[in-house]
């Protein structure tokens, strides 16, 4: 890991960024502010306040929009490129209520001046992003124990045996008996994801386990997930995960038994 910048500032006032994205990632934590912060990710919009951050991972398109003054904690690192399995990770907000400890060590002031306290650093990034990998596996992978709107539960279902579908959100909310709104509301709230990017989740999920555990093609991938072409399920699969599809088959299939 190489740690770019760290940076905590007082705005003294309105602050906006433009829509964009880069090849590093970012953490950003806004505190001390009697509003909340309207962001956007990969073209999805919502709001955040102090007891949430965002985890912006390379490639992912993001903008901020803060209308009052606060405090802005941001970090920005690289990753060794097969350290940890995090390529399949997507930007997101993380509650922070039970990792203050840890943000607190992230951003620690004291921990600016030596090798030592960098190498603690990186520790507590480390222990984050696997934090924030594990609650993104436990929303996307068991929804049902994780939902307590029966109606969200009834759309997750209908989300898993319609996948290849090409599902809108118009029909998911309809599914769920909900104003778009406020599926999207209540659909963030239980699941920690908005619905579009829920879906992208288990797509680029159902494909990584394709690559991985089965002996399809990637043009049959592709064509099992309603993909127009491989072309365009490359594209996809690279905007979500950081990787070709081919790329990763290479480095995670699953070793086959030898036949004697």
């Amino acid at each position: 890991m190489k740690i770019i910048i760290v940076n905590v500032a007082r705005l003294n006032g309105p602050y906006t960024t433009g829509y964009h994205s880069h090849d590093f990632w970012q953490i950003d934590y806004y505190s001390d502010s009697p509003t909340r912060q309207k962001i956007c990710l990969d073209g999805e919009f919502s709001y955040i306040d102090d007891t949430q951050a965002m985890i912006i991972p390379p490639g992912c398109r993001h903008s901020i929009e803060s209308f009052a003054p606060c405090r802005i904690s941001t970090i920005k690192f690289e990753l060794e490129p097969h350290a940890v399995p995090f390529h399949a990770l997507r930007g997101s907000v993380i509650n922070i209520t039970e990792l203050k400890d840890i943000f607190s060590n992230i951003f620690s002031v004291s921990m600016f001046e030596d090798q030592t306290g960098e190498e603690i650093r990186k520790h507590y990034l480390y222990i984050l992003l696997l934090r924030y990998k594990q609650l993104l596996e436990n929303s996307s992978g068991n929804p049902d124990r994780q939902t307590r709107d029966p109606r969200i539960r009834e759309a997750l279902v209908y989300i898993r045996r319609n996948l290849n579908a090409g599902l809108t959100l118009t029909d998911l909310a309809a599914r769920a008996g909900m104003s778009v709104n406020s599926f999207i509301r209540t659909f963030q709230e239980e699941t920690g994801a908005t619905p579009m990017r829920f879906v992208r989740q288990l797509i680029a999920r159902r494909a990584i386990e394709m690559l991985a555990y089965s002996d399809l093609t990637q043009a049959e991938i592709a064509k099992r997930l309603n993909f127009q072409d491989l072309h365009s399920f490359s594209r996809y699969f690279r905007r979500e995960t950081g990787s070709t599809p081919g790329n990763y088959r290479c480095r995670n299939r699953e070793p086959r038994a030898t036949k004697k």
